[in-house]
């Protein structure tokens, strides 16, 4: 009898991952096979630089059964979705089956064997730590006190909010600039509008020329709260202000007394936050001017045609 079960053990073995495969399969894939991860990656450090995150590569493959328990478990755990908001860019990055994207994950020293295998990167575009999942398993699932434990471990440290004013107002003085402060949360829809339109390329430029701009993270920088009710003048995030280089306000972002705009959609809005953005420029041109309003207008029509 013993040589008949050696015979069908690896059957049974190639039985047990056939199922496990076609599980799998039969989930909603959570990896984007076509994607660019490259490019996935770069974006996403390109951001995490912005916003003070570390990038989080959750690599593996759809037929994995453990990668949709991890990406199930993200979603899941209310903990775990709040770090993962609050501090890293997640990209997928899809192995297929442990062939696919070997270039890149060599390129930041990442040695993945099993999957889902987990790898953090810094704002400097280097491997700050990586991680076998299995150390964060308890049996058939994850261990979500290990998995958020981990997460807390190597989110990138806070940034106080005052240093981050300090230095602004510094560098305001130095430039002969004025500072655009503004005041968001990771959870704030509207503030990350704001973000995309400032984000773009040729209006961070045409900013640039004029104002030293920062963003106050209210939630997550130490003594956010303080350096927002220190110049908050009504209430609602996004809120912005342009200051002198001693932190004068010169204009905020609202309309008329206790009125925020927020992310700008109606005519007079996007008015008063492009004179608060282009007042009395000395360096801007005239088509930086341009630049910066069309932006506005797209994103403002776009909000607007999503509406109705």
């Amino acid at each position: 009898m013993k040589p008949i079960f050696l015979a069908i053990a690896p059957l049974l073995v190639f039985a047990n991952l056939a199922i496990a495969d076609q599980t799998s399969l039969a989930k909603p894939p959570i990896y984007n096979e076509s994607a660019d991860a490259r490019s996935d990656v770069a974006k996403a450090v390109e951001k995490a630089v912005r916003e003070n995150k570390r990038v989080l590569l959750q690599i593996g493959g759809n037929w994995c059964p453990w990668c949709h328990k991890l990406h199930e478990l993200f979603a899941s755990d209310k903990a775990i979705a709040h770090e993962l908001l609050y501090e890293y860019e997640v990209v997928n990055v899809d192995i297929a089956h442990g062939e696919k994207n070997r270039d890149l994950l060599a390129g930041y020293g990442i040695t993945a064997k099993g999957y889902p295998y987990l790898a953090v990167i810094g704002a400097d575009n280097k491997l700050v730590t990586q991680q076998e999942t299995g150390a964060l398993e308890d049996g058939p699932k994850h261990d979500p006190k290990k998995v958020l434990d981990f997460l807390i471990k190597w989110q990138a440290p806070a940034l106080d909010a005052k240093q981050v004013l300090s230095k602004a107002l510094s560098q305001a003085g130095g430039e002969g600039k004025r500072v655009l402060i503004r005041f968001g949360a990771p959870w704030c829809g509207w503030c990350h509008k704001l973000d995309d339109v400032l984000y773009q390329p040729a209006v961070d430029d045409a900013i640039k020329t004029e104002l030293v701009s920062i963003k106050i993270d209210v939630d997550r920088m130490t003594n956010g709260k303080e350096v927002q009710t220190r110049y908050q003048t009504s209430g609602g995030i996004p809120w912005y202000a342009v200051l002198d280089d001693k932190g004068k306000v010169l204009s905020t972002s609202d309309l008329s007394p206790g009125k925020n705009i927020g992310f700008p959609t109606e005519p007079a809005e996007l008015d008063h936050v492009l004179k608060m953005l282009t007042d009395a420029h000395t360096r801007m041109t005239t088509e930086q001017i341009n630049t910066v309003k069309e932006a506005f207008t797209k994103a403002a029509v776009a909000v607007n045609q999503a509406r109705h």
